[in-house]
């Protein structure tokens, strides 16, 4: 389907926003879960060639890493996790929805103009140490 979609993004010159996993930018969070770190580090790396690769053309690759987000997935996740979670993450809070999709409204804008394969961390300061 992408490479389907490539000639218009190019002729378009338009921005390419993939969602990677900061178990993908950080080995501490997820670590353990070494396949899911690998393929989301590889996307990393993706990331960054297409960067490479696109950019004569004018065409904007980045990604967007988020942390711990509440979402779905979290409603069954015991309170003293959450707390767990909370106290790793230096803002000491869970990201919302649209705390992601503020990072990507930002990387599809023309502020955004100058940003080309970057990794942005959504994650409360997680991928700080």
């Amino acid at each position: 389907m992408a490479q389907k979609a490539m000639p218009e993004v190019i002729k378009t010159k338009g921005v390419i926003i993939f969602t990677d996993s900061m178990s993908g930018v950080s080995a501490k969070v997820n670590g353990h879960i070494v396949v899911y770190a690998a393929t989301k580090a590889a996307l990393a790396h993706i990331i960054k060639i297409m960067a490479l690769n696109l950019a004569d053309k004018g065409v904007r690759v980045n990604g967007i890493a988020p942390g711990v987000t509440d979402t779905d997935i979290l409603a069954g996740v015991a309170p003293e996790i959450l707390d767990h979670a909370k106290a790793t993450i230096p803002l000491q809070k869970i990201g919302k929805p649209e705390d992601i999709a503020n990072a990507a409204l930002f990387l599809a804008s023309d502020d955004s103009a100058f940003i080309t394969g970057q990794i942005i961390s959504v994650c409360g300061g997680q991928s700080i140490g």
